[in-house]
């Protein structure tokens, strides 16, 4: 069976079983337009598939096609395979314009570009694509698309649409309601095992776990060591470990590199952050700079690493309890970094003087300061002066007066050396943000 006759099969296949069951609602919805390849790219299995699923059901199955490019039933699939499905489209099926054409995971098939270029200048055809490489982004396109995209950002479920999912209402004045002690137990479950939608909904912890390591082994092979052609597969492996294990952390390639050193494996700097680029692009992991008006500095300086799941740590460590602080800093940068993703005009950045002090989260829209972010899971008297004072400090620096801290209990105004800090706990943050 050449690749035509299966497209054909997948098509049918597609049509007779029809949607899964549910398919749920996001907040995100698809951006869409004719005459553009609509693209919705992020991690795998953050519930991208789910996302063209519920755009069909939205169209109508009558008039939506559907193909996953890598089903194991198409060998090796090329763009000539590619522009094999309308002309299949329009002789096995009766059809009216403009047809609705979904491709998921497209990524891997040299050339798409191209492909996708044609089809989206059709005015019969309208384009939905999924991938799982920040090359279908807006920013790593190619040439040959630029200008006919439209691009929307996938990430696992957030806070609220973690309890959508596991049918738990949001009551008004959440923080009064007496279901707020549930919606807590819930965030710990959040907090610990992340958003992945198969994860959300396996209520067995052993099963989370699992499912995790399965994902985690998945990205790896698939989308960072095969994608970019990777040699020294244990070195990467052992790289990636080290960067989960160390996340929400400052991360030095050159002591890095010396770390890997001492257990026997060779490298270079330049060999690190190439790696560190392919993960990123993968959508694993990203970073924050410091905040410098000195391109030298942002690049020199260690880099605060981010995990865009919560469960992946978890999936390769038992430390929650030890962890938990690095956890709660994980989902403040997550959902920060959306922001960025969403608007290219801002930017995040932790901040750092002289004298060591700290303040977790810049975020920054076009030239300015926009507010100061500080993360700190227990707020107690041994700490509170000293997390406050970096906040004032920095405020001071940076002429920013919008501050925040995120903490695990306390709630509210807090005065301090005559500036006001908001605090709020992360699971009503989480809810609101």
């Amino acid at each position: 069976m050449n690749n035509r006759d299966t497209l054909k099969k997948l098509l049918v296949e597609f049509r007779e079983e029809g949607l899964p069951e549910p398919v749920f609602e996001r907040e995100t919805v698809i951006d869409e337009k004719i005459n553009k390849a609509n693209i919705i790219t992020g991690i795998r299995r953050s519930g991208k598939t789910y996302k063209l699923y519920r755009k069909i059901q939205e169209k109508g199955v009558e008039n939506c096609f559907y193909i996953n490019m890598e089903d194991e039933r198409l060998l090796q699939p090329t763009v000539e395979d590619l522009s094999e499905i309308i002309p299949v489209i329009e002789e096995t099926f009766e059809t009216s314009k403009p047809i609705n054409l979904f491709i998921d995971e497209i990524q891997n098939i040299e050339n798409w570009e191209k492909w996708a270029r044609r089809i989206s200048e059709d005015e019969d055809v309208f384009l939905y694509i999924t991938g799982s490489s920040s090359k279908l982004s807006s920013r790593g396109i190619s040439t040959a698309l630029r200008g006919r995209t439209l691009t929307t950002y996938n990430f696992p479920l957030n806070f609220r649409e973690y309890l959508d999912f596991n049918e738990v209402d949001i009551p008004e004045n959440v923080q009064h309601s007496r279901k707020r002690h549930g919606l807590k137990r819930h965030f710990e479950q959040f907090l610990k095992f992340g958003g992945m939608p198969e994860v959300v909904l396996s209520e067995n912890e052993r099963i989370k776990r699992k499912i995790l390591q399965e994902y985690f082994n998945t990205i790896i092979t698939r989308d960072i060591i095969e994608r970019n052609k990777v040699r020294n597969t244990q070195k990467l492996e052992n790289f990636i470990k080290l960067l989960l294990n160390h996340f929400s952390r400052m991360i030095s390639f050159s002591k890095t590199r010396k770390w890997l050193k001492s257990l026997g494996i060779k490298t270079t700097k330049k060999t690190l952050i190439e790696y560190f680029d392919y993960i990123k692009k993968s959508y694993f992991m990203f970073d924050v700079k410091i905040f410098s008006s000195s391109v030298k500095d942002r690049l020199q300086y260690p880099r605060k690493v981010y995990v865009v799941d919560n469960g992946f740590p978890t999936a390769v460590s038992d430390s929650f309890s030890e962890d938990r602080g690095w956890y709660f800093e994980n989902l403040v940068a997550l959902e920060l970094y959306k922001e960025t993703v969403e608007n290219p005009s801002k930017d995040i950045h932790y901040w750092k003087d002289r004298k060591g002090n700290e303040v977790d989260f810049v975020l920054k829209k076009g030239d300015k300061v926009e507010k100061l972010v500080q993360v700190c899971a227990d707020l107690n008297q041994d700490n509170r002066n000293r997390e406050l004072d970096n906040l004032i400090k920095a405020s001071e620096d940076l002429g920013c007066e919008k501050l925040h801290i995120v903490t695990g209990n306390s709630k509210g105004k807090i005065e301090h050396r005559g500036k006001t800090v908001e605090a709020t706990p992360l699971w009503l943050w989480s809810l609101k943000n």
